[in-house]
């Protein structure tokens, strides 16, 4: 049989109760990987309820008690939440994963980022610089783009020019407005924004991946239809809808 559709096939071979908590499944997710899940969840025809948040405030709601089926977050937010018992043992499996990379606006000259040297030398240059703020509880590309910074030995030189703003708060509109020239988000935070364009990955030398996963909530009163979700998630199928939206995804081993 064909696996076109994972996800959908297996909630066609569930039925009456389980059918009508199909509607009301909650996923809670952060912002890089939720468009990839839009998008699988539209093809499929299912009617998703997503809250789209930071890491450190989806790990924050839930620890504090509200109620979800799913998490699909940074791996590190995950481990916060299966310390706290609020994750079911065995559901979790990592989806996708991306790396970051450089915003401009359209039409202004494409920096030369292809080598450690040349990203060193366009970050020095450039007058104002956006990426996420790495103090901020779950902010994994902000702490490893300080990494980055630090690496190169210019942490110190580019501060003063800095704004931390995360990407789901606004930070890449930012290069869109003009407010700073150069943004470093991830990947799948700077594809679906209009008025900015995707310059490039950092090197390979430099370059950092956050990966995803997805796990069931204790506590979900749909967990057959949030197993046929995160299967669906992982299928052949889902790979381009992950792909378009700037992510690599993974194949969960059989």
């Amino acid at each position: 049989m064909r696996r076109a559709s994972l996800f959908a096939i297996l909630l066609a071979s569930l039925s009456g109760t389980a059918s009508s908590q199909a509607d009301e499944l909650r996923v809670f997710t952060s912002g890089a990987p939720s468009v990839a899940q839009q998008a699988i969840a539209q093809a499929d025809g299912r009617k998703i309820h997503f809250t789209v948040a930071m890491p450190g405030i989806l790990v924050k709601r839930l620890t504090a008690g509200e109620q979800a089926d799913i998490i699909v977050a940074p791996e590190q937010a995950l481990d916060a939440l299966e310390k706290a018992g609020k994750l079911i043992h065995g559901s979790r499996i990592p989806v996708a994963r991306v790396g970051v990379g450089v915003a401009i606006r359209p039409g202004a000259p494409r920096p030369d980022i292809g080598t450690v040297e040349t990203l060193r030398a366009t970050l020095l240059a450039a007058p104002s610089i956006v990426f996420p703020d790495p103090a901020q509880p779950g902010s994994v590309a902000g702490k490893s783009i300080v990494r980055m910074l630090d690496q190169l030995g210019i942490a110190s030189a580019v501060a003063p020019k800095t704004t931390y703003k995360q990407a789901i708060a606004g930070g890449v509109e930012m290069v869109a407005r003009g407010e700073a020239a150069i943004g470093l988000f991830n990947i799948s935070e700077i594809l679906p924004i209009k008025d900015v364009t995707l310059a490039g990955p950092l090197p390979k030398d430099v370059q950092s991946y956050v990966t995803f996963a997805a796990a069931i909530m204790t506590g979900s009163s749909s967990e057959p239809i949030a197993k046929a979700y995160i299967l669906g998630l992982t299928a052949p199928a889902a790979h381009k809808h992950w792909e378009a939206a700037g992510l690599e995804a993974f194949s969960k081993k059989p």
